[in-house]
């Protein structure tokens, strides 16, 4: 079927199928779902089905790509002329191209990564913003009509990093969208776009993709371990971009990580706890929040345990850590009388502070207070 590489999302195939076919796309769309469910993979997948010269996607004849015509063969490297694709780009950037910037190396091994899984995040150091550099040319781009395909393609990963004056340069095309040209805009977090570019974008909201579905796609992505893909599918939390992240580290290590973290935070001298700081400063702003979110799973399991009437984890299926059944025994032992919920909405705010780029030392400094004050310890 079409759309075979993005997870789960029967009935969004399904409807983005019929308006293809159809031949009735709206000229903006909004996709919007948690990080890692598909959104950016469907936006690339519409691309490849508009840009298949075999198909004549324009007149509805068909949904498979055929793969070999030359938009499909340019739409393999992302190298289409009629896709433009946006995304956080470093400051340094604005007024010159990557490749002046000793930037073009990087900027091609992250497009090469896209391509070749549509669930890869392309992240540039130091790219914390869409800038308003990178939309003024889109007017020039819009002027003219499409060079090989029917459609002009303008595909906007991490939509709500626009800045204020890209997003009113945005806004201002939107208005007036040039015939044959088509908007995707994606977003994990749609309330910090402009509500005025929301209300001319059709929404798309995306779900959680279930756990079935994600041991199906990492075990044609050659992760066949059975106790492995299965902690992924559970730790991935619905997001199958989280579970290919995972399955290409050491998943154990990071929990017990995550769980030093809490210990270190909650009994570790002032000293003990600085170095921890210092430590967890250190990561990337990815390697921080996906290291923050093991440590809500930790705390989560520890309030699921204190629930049940007997200390069985093992016969817990709720427990995501559920093989480290003793380990979550540990935690309940240690903090008898710890506000776990308390604790992991601290951790969430920790996670939404840094996606918003606040100062990390800050942020976890913040959060080894509040984690002391809310858990305690024996």
């Amino acid at each position: 079927m079409a759309f075979s590489r993005v997870l789960g999302q029967t009935r969004i195939k399904s409807v983005m199928g019929k308006t293809l076919k159809g031949g009735r796309l709206a000229h903006a769309y909004l996709l919007t779902g948690p990080d890692g469910v598909g959104k950016e993979a469907m936006a690339l997948e519409i691309c490849r089905v508009l840009h298949c010269r075999a198909q004549g996607s324009k007149k509805g004849q068909g949904l498979e790509p055929c793969g070999r015509c030359p938009g499909c063969q340019k739409m393999k490297g992302l190298v289409h002329p009629d896709l433009k694709l946006l995304f956080p780009i470093p400051s340094r950037w604005a007024n010159k191209p990557p490749e002046s910037a000793n930037g073009g190396d990087l900027l091609g091994e992250e497009i090469a990564k896209k391509a070749d899984d549509y669930y890869h995040t392309i992240r540039i150091p130091g790219g914390n913003n869409i800038l308003i550099e990178q939309i003024r040319p889109l007017n020039r781009y819009l002027a003219f009509r499409p060079v090989e395909s029917d459609w002009k393609v303008i595909i906007i990963f991490q939509a709500d990093r626009l800045t204020p004056e890209a997003a009113n340069a945005l806004l201002h095309i939107l208005e007036e969208p040039p015939s044959q040209s088509l908007f995707l805009l994606v977003s994990g977090q749609p309330g910090s776009i402009l509500p005025t570019i929301r209300s001319r974008c059709q929404g798309v909201r995306f779900a959680n993709v279930g756990e079935e579905e994600i041991l199906r796609g990492l075990k044609e992505k050659g992760i066949p371990e059975e106790r492995l893909s299965r902690l992924i599918a559970k730790l991935a939390g619905g997001s199958f971009g989280v579970a290919l992240r995972l399955a290409a580290e050491d998943v154990d290590r990071n929990r017990e990580g995550a769980l030093g973290l809490v210990l270190g935070f909650t009994g570790g001298s002032p000293s003990q706890v600085s170095d921890l700081i210092e430590e967890w400063q250190g990561k990337d702003r990815y390697q921080l929040t996906e290291g923050l979110r093991l440590v809500s799973l930790w705390l989560r399991d520890a309030q699921i345990l204190r629930e049940l009437t007997a200390r069985d984890g093992e016969s817990c299926p709720h427990l995501v850590n559920q093989d480290r059944a003793d380990r979550v025994v540990e935690v309940l032992d240690r903090f008898p009388r710890g506000d776990f919920l308390g604790a992991v909405a601290q951790v969430e705010k920790a996670v939404d502070l840094i996606d918003k780029n606040v100062y990390l030392k800050s942020i976890l400094m913040n959060l080894a207070i509040n984690l002391r004050a809310l858990l305690g310890g024996k």
